[in-house]
């Protein structure tokens, strides 16, 4: 998917997260000695991911699509966005 959008010369990494705990993301912060505003997650969950990534301090985005699109967010994503594609245009933002 990073490929396809172009951004593979963006993240320096990513990982896709199955249990969504705090703990999880982070231990992906402790890891690779990142601050909470080095990282930026993206989340079509906006309940769940996106709100852990607030919690801990990260920049967010919420993929606002599909089964999850009409969910009420109890936290405000620092992005919105309803087609994956425009992610490229977040992290060109970010990255300047």
């Amino acid at each position: 998917l990073l490929f396809n959008l172009g951004l593979t010369s963006v993240f320096d990494w990513y990982r896709v997260v199955e249990d969504k705990t705090p703990e999880v993301f982070q231990d992906f912060l402790s890891k690779f000695s990142l601050k909470p505003e080095e990282v930026l997650v993206v989340g079509d969950l906006v309940n769940e991911e996106v709100a852990i990534g607030k919690r801990i301090g990260a920049r967010t985005v919420w993929v606002k699509w599909g089964a999850f699109a009409n969910v009420l967010p109890i936290v405000s994503p620092d992005y919105t966005i309803d087609n994956i594609a425009k992610l490229s245009e977040i992290v060109g933002k970010l990255a300047y």
